[in-house]
């Protein structure tokens, strides 16, 4: 099963696919991260499911075909599933890191949140304490 690249894409150059790199990319319908290793290349995209987001990976290998299009392959060749179990090791590792981003990021919002409600709670009491009194009521030390 292959994929064509879109050509309008611009082709990596050679010295990028000889290194691990990562990408990064906030818009939605871009991976959360993308992982080289040479020619193979793990894709890391966040999901949304019925218990919460979670990641998922997708392990590919580029190649040009015959016209000279960038194509991506998810067949492996024997040469190649020791460099893939490694993209894969980190892919896991990359795609915990992200988990953990993501809930100190909900957590740092929720702490957020709180203290927003603690503040407004405290200037409403502040407000309510300023507030003045209706002209017949009378504090007891008031009283004449």
């Amino acid at each position: 099963m292959t994929d064509q690249t879109p050509q309008n894409q611009p082709k990596p150059e050679p010295s990028q696919q000889a290194e691990p790199s990562r990408q990064k990319a906030p818009e939605p319908n871009r991976p959360a991260d993308t992982l080289r290793d040479g020619s193979l290349k793990a894709t890391i995209w966040k999901r949304q499911g019925e218990s919460g987001d979670f990641y998922a990976t997708d392990l590919a290998r580029t190649y040009k075909d015959q016209e000279g299009n960038l194509r991506d392959s998810r067949s492996f060749g024997t040469n190649d599933l020791l460099r893939v179990s490694e993209l894969a090791k980190t892919a896991y590792h990359r795609s915990n890191e992200l988990r953990r981003e993501q809930a100190q990021a909900r957590k740092a919002e929720a702490e957020r949140d709180e203290s927003d409600e603690g503040r407004d709670e405290r200037r409403e009491n502040h407000r309510r304490a300023r507030r003045p009194r209706s002209r017949g009521t009378r504090r007891p030390e008031q009283s004449r």
